[in-house]
C-alpha cells in the first residue's frame, strides 16, 4: 500500500487513513480531439482535525473574517511515498458537519494547465498594453513605409487589405475611381487611398505580450522564430468596421497619457507609467482625475478599463476635475487614459488622486507641459480584435493541433501532438495487467470531423461558399466510408478566413502581379468579425497607384500582399492555413498541399479512423516506478502488442490503474 502526501501552499495536510485518491490523466482524448486535458482527481475528503482546521481557517465558521477563500484555487502538490508526483491546485468545495461539528473538508485537485483559463479570466486582447511600444503616427508617409516593410525584419507592417473600397486595375484610364490601381502620373485621382489600409501585427508578439502580462512562460518547441508556419503569421489590426474612429467634419487625434509617476496605497497602485490598478474598489473613498490647460480648445477624455474603452467624457475645455459622477463607478481593474482632440493642446497638469480610509496617493503625469499634438497615433492594443485571451490561445492550439502541459520548472510546454507522441518511451507492463478481463470498443464515436473557421463571411470568401457549396478553406474528414456510426465533431477556429484576389487588367484581360484583400461583407458593406490571420508576402509585382491625398499619388511596386500560403511559390514552401487543398489565389494551382489538416491533423485522425483501430479498456496494478514515470505520450507493450495511451485513471494508494488504450 502506497503512502500519499498532500501539500497545500507548502503545508502538509492530514489524510483519512482509508481515503483513496484517484488521479485521471489525459493529454488528448479521442472522444474530444480539440481539447487539451490535464491531471485531476475526483473529490476526496480530509479530516477536520486541528492541523487541517488551521489550513482552512475553520471555513465552516462564517463569522471568521479574512480566512480561507474557497473561491480561489490554492497551490498544491501530491507526493507518492514522499516523492513529488503531481503539481496543481486544490479547491475547497464544502465542509461536512456531524452533530453540529466539523467532520471533514471536501476538496478536489486540478492540474496546472487548466488554471490558465482562471488566470486569464474574461480579459480581452486589448489588455496587452505592452504592445503599445509599437504605436506609430498614422499618416500617409508612415503607412506607405509600412506597406513596404518585410516580415523578416519587422513585427508590424501594412498589407494591401482595404476596409471599404474595392480595388481593381484598368490600364485604359488614369482618371477612374479611387479603387483603380493603374498608375500614370503623380497628380492622378485614382489609386488606393492611404487610409483605406490598416496595419497587421505578428502573432508571436501577442503571445509574448501574454507571457509578460500574466507572468508565464511558454516553451519554444513550437512557438519559436525558427518555425515559419507560426512565426510568419500576422493578425490584421481591424477592431471596428471601416476606417479608424473619426467624424465626418474633422479627424480626432488620440493621445495616450503616459509617464505617470509611480505610487501606491493598500487598494490601488500605479503599476507602470500609464496604468492605474484598483485592487479593492470597496475601500476607495475618493478618486478623481485632474486636467489643467490654458487652452480654450475642446478635448475629450477617454478612460480604458482592462484595455477596453470604459468611459468617455466629451466636450471639455480648460481646467477639469473628473470623478465618479463623470466617468461612472470605479470597479477593480487596470485604467489608462487617452485624450481625443482636434488641435494641439498643452496641459500644465494631468494627475490621478486616489484615497482610501487610511491613506491617499497623488499620481501626476511627470513631463510638463504635456502637449497633445494634432497627429493621429495608431494605438496597437486598442485596435486588437475583440476576442478574449483564452479564445485566442485556444484558436492557435486548435489551428496547429498543439498540446500543453506544465513542466517542473513552471514552463508551459507547448508542442504539436505528433511531436509529443514521438518523444515518448516504451514500457512493457504485461505482467501487471489483469489477464482476460478487458473490453474492446470503437476508437471514435464520430462519423465525420469538420475543420473550419468561425467566419468566412467576407465578400470573396462568401462568394466562394455560394459558388462551390462549401466554406472556403474548410475540410470534412469521413474516410470516404458510407454509413459510419456516430455524430459530427467540429473543430472550429475562432478566427476569420479571407479569400484573396490576384487582379486582372480589365483593359487587356491579363493577370497582373498584385494580390489584395477586401474587408467587406457579402453586400460589400464594411465588415468586422473575428481576428483575421494571414501571411504577408513582400512581393515585387505590377506598379500600382498609392494616393497620399485626394490629389497626390505615388507609384509602388514592392508591397505586402496578403496570402493564405506562406509563399507564392509552392516549391519554396507549400505551407498554408487552409484546412483543405484549395486553388492558390495567386498561382491558381493546387500545389500548396501543406494544409493545416495535412500538417497537423492527418496522423492522429487517420489513425483513429483506421478500421483496424480499437479502444481498449484494461486494468493493471502498477508498482511505483511505473506510476511515477509513465507519461501520456509513452507506448505501452502488453502481451507483445503496442498501445498509445488515451487516458489513465490511477488509485495512488493501491496502484490500481485503469487504462484507455489505442492499438498502435
Amino acid at each position: 500500500m502506497n503512502k500519499v502526501q498532500l501539500y497545500i501552499d507548502g503545508e502538509l495536510v492530514s489524510l483519512f487513513k482509508d481515503e483513496t485518491i484517484t488521479v485521471n490523466d489525459s493529454i488528448q482524448n479521442v472522444k474530444d480531439i480539440a481539447k487539451v486535458y490535464t491531471s485531476f482527481t475526483f473529490d476526496f475528503t480530509l479530516p477536520a482535525n486541528k492541523a487541517n482546521n488551521k489550513i482552512f481557517s475553520h471555513y465552516y465558521n462564517a463569522d471568521i473574517v479574512g480566512g480561507f477563500d474557497a473561491r480561489i484555487k490554492v497551490s498544491s502538490e501530491i507526493h507518492l511515498n514522499w516523492t513529488p508526483y503531481k503539481t496543481g491546485y486544490i479547491s475547497l468545495t464544502s465542509v461536512l458537519m456531524k452533530e453540529g461539528k466539523p467532520y471533514a473538508y471536501k476538496v478536489g485537485f486540478v492540474g496546472s494547465t487548466v488554471t490558465l483559463k482562471d488566470l486569464f479570466g474574461k480579459d480581452k486582447l486589448a489588455v496587452l498594453t505592452s504592445l503599445n511600444s509599437l504605436n506609430f503616427t498614422f499618416d500617409s508617409t508612415t503607412v506607405r513605409s509600412y506597406l513596404e516593410r518585410s516580415r523578416a525584419s519587422f513585427d508590424i507592417l501594412v498589407p494591401l487589405i482595404t476596409h471599404t473600397d474595392r480595388l481593381y486595375y484598368d490600364s485604359s484610364t488614369s482618371a477612374g475611381s479611387d479603387g483603380n490601381l493603374y498608375y500614370a502620373s503623380p497628380t492622378q485621382t485614382q489609386g488606393v487611398m492611404w487610409d483605406q489600409l490598416k496595419p497587421a501585427l505578428r502573432v508571436h508578439n501577442i503571445v509574448e505580450a501574454i507571457e509578460t502580462k500574466y507572468g508565464i512562460s511558454f516553451s519554444t518547441d513550437f512557438l519559436d522564430s525558427s518555425n515559419a508556419s507560426y512565426h510568419e503569421l500576422f493578425m490584421w489590426l481591424h477592431r471596428n468596421k471601416g476606417g479608424l474612429d473619426d467624424t465626418a467634419q474633422v479627424t480626432k487625434y488620440y493621445t495616450e497619457i503616459d509617464d505617470f509617476d509611480l505610487d501606491s496605497i493598500a487598494d490601488a497602485e500605479q503599476i507602470d507609467e500609464r496604468t492605474l490598478e484598483i485592487t479593492d474598489y470597496t475601500e476607495i473613498l475618493d478618486i478623481n482625475l485632474t486636467f489643467n490647460t490654458a487652452s480654450g480648445d475642446s478635448y475629450d477624455v477617454r478612460i480604458y478599463k482592462d484595455g477596453v474603452l470604459w468611459s468617455t467624457i466629451s466636450g471639455l475645455t480648460g481646467n477639469n476635475i473628473l470623478d465618479e459622477t463623470d466617468f461612472g463607478s470605479i470597479e477593480n481593474g487596470e485604467y489608462t487614459v487617452e485624450i481625443a482632440h482636434t488641435t494641439t493642446i498643452a496641459f500644465t497638469k494631468i494627475e490621478w488622486y486616489v484615497e482610501n480610509d487610511s491613506d491617499s496617493m497623488t499620481v501626476p503625469q511627470g513631463a510638463y507641459p504635456f502637449t497633445v499634438t494634432a497627429s493621429t497615433t495608431f494605438n496597437v492594443a486598442a485596435n486588437l480584435p475583440n476576442i478574449t485571451v483564452v479564445e485566442f490561445l485556444q484558436g492557435l492550439f486548435k489551428m496547429f493541433n498543439l498540446t500543453a502541459y506544465v513542466e517542473t520548472d513552471g514552463t508551459i510546454k507547448v508542442e504539436t501532438l505528433d511531436s509529443y507522441y514521438a518523444a515518448g518511451s516504451e514500457y512493457d507492463i504485461s505482467k501487471y495487467v489483469e489477464a482476460g478481463d478487458y473490453t474492446v470498443g470503437r476508437s471514435l464515436p464520430y462519423k465525420r470531423i469538420d475543420l473550419k473557421y468561425k467566419d468566412t463571411k467576407s465578400f470573396l470568401a462568401s462568394y466562394h461558399n455560394t459558388l462551390f457549396g462549401y466554406e472556403w478553406g474548410s475540410e470534412e474528414w469521413d474516410d470516404n466510408t458510407d454509413n459510419l456510426v456516430g455524430g459530427v465533431y467540429t473543430v472550429e477556429l475562432p478566427f476569420s478566413h479571407f479569400k484573396y484576389e490576384r487582379l486582372i487588367d480589365i483593359n487587356t484581360g491579363s493577370q497582373i502581379n498584385t494580390q489584395w484583400g477586401y474587408g467587406v461583407d457579402a453586400s460589400q458593406s464594411p465588415w468586422s468579425g473575428p481576428p483575421l490571420l494571414f501571411y504577408p508576402i513582400l512581393h515585387t509585382g505590377t506598379t500600382i497607384a498609392f494616393r497620399t491625398s485626394p490629389t497626390a499619388c505615388s507609384s509602388r511596386s514592392t508591397i505586402n500582399m496578403p496570402s493564405n500560403s506562406l509563399e507564392f511559390v509552392s516549391a519554396t514552401s507549400d505551407i498554408n492555413i487552409n484546412f483543405r487543398v484549395e486553388a492558390n489565389e495567386y498561382t491558381g494551382d493546387q500545389s500548396f498541399t501543406g494544409t493545416l489538416f495535412a500538417e497537423n491533423y492527418t496522423n492522429y485522425i487517420s489513425d483513429v479512423f483506421d478500421p483496424s483501430n480499437r479502444l481498449y479498456t484494461m486494468t493493471a496494478y502498477l508498482p511505483n516506478r511505473y506510476i511515477n514515470n509513465i507519461e501520456l505520450n509513452d507506448v505501452l507493450i502488453i502481451w507483445g502488442r503496442k498501445y498509445k495511451i488515451n487516458s489513465i485513471k490511477v488509485n495512488l494508494q493501491t496502484g490500481k490503474t485503469d487504462f484507455e488504450l489505442l492499438n498502435n
